[in-house]
């Protein structure tokens, strides 16, 4: 809590300081809020710099780490092979029910067809 009231009193003292300095030298305030607000525009529209990178130097990989990259690079290919056969049915699935409902549409739509005749008696 004590902090607070020093920070609090900090902030007053550096405003009123601010405020009479603004009151006894106007003239080198503007001139001063003038410079600062050219370099802020200068800055605002300088194209941004592109830094060159320079060639990195060749990271050097030991066996170990090559073969546990090596192990999870195969891992994951045959997750994702599992993952593309189980897409592909599931897929294949939602094909035959929206078959199967289009059927069921279209015997309902039939008025004399006999399987029509079964269905609506259940």
């Amino acid at each position: 809590m004590g902090t607070d009231i020093d920070l609090e009193q900090e902030c007053e003292d550096a405003l009123f300081e601010l405020c009479d300095v603004r009151e006894r030298y106007p003239a080198k305030c503007a001139d001063e809020l003038e410079q600062c607000l050219h370099l802020i525009r200068r800055i605002n529209m300088k194209s941004p710099r592109r830094n060159i990178i320079e060639k990195l130097d060749e990271i050097s990989i030991t066996d170990d780490q090559k073969i546990l990259f090596q192990n999870a690079l195969i891992v994951n290919k045959d997750k994702h092979k599992n993952w593309k056969r189980t897409d592909n049915e599931f897929n294949k699935i939602l094909t035959n029910i929206d078959d199967l409902i289009i059927v069921l549409e279209q015997i309902k739509n039939a008025e004399s067809c006999p399987i029509d005749c079964m269905i609506k008696d259940k």
